[in-house]
């Protein structure tokens, strides 16, 4: 007997919102970059809202950046390449986009030019 209370997931789920930037191509092989906000994140992927579902489908590759909030001069990312495995309704003229991880986020921190330190 399945139990329908709880989810199956390898890696435990945690909401939080971020900015991220994901890149792919859509389904006629039109390249497309968007400004998101991360839903939630876990280890082996995160979720996070677009008002552009018509630009995803199921097993889409995309890219995806996200910031990390900034200390002093800096700005530290999470980028990697991930596939979309859902696409549901989120509301609002909405849809959340699961993606998973095809490998673990690489961190980089890059420095802004103009800054006094």
């Amino acid at each position: 007997m399945v139990d329908q209370g709880r989810e199956r997931r390898e890696f435990e789920r945690f909401s939080l919102t971020f900015d991220a930037e994901v890149s792919a191509e859509d389904q006629h092989g039109n390249s497309f970059t968007e400004q998101v906000v991360l839903q939630n994140i876990s280890g082996g992927g995160v979720g996070y809202k677009t008002s552009t579902a018509e630009h995803y489908f199921q097993g889409q590759k995309v890219r995806i950046s996200i910031t990390l909030p900034a200390s002093s001069a800096s700005i530290s990312t999470m980028q990697g390449q991930a596939r979309v495995v859902r696409i549901s309704d989120a509301g609002e003229g909405e849809s959340l986009i699961g993606v998973v991880t095809s490998s673990p986020l690489r961190f980089e921190r890059n420095h802004e030019t103009g800054s006094d330190q």
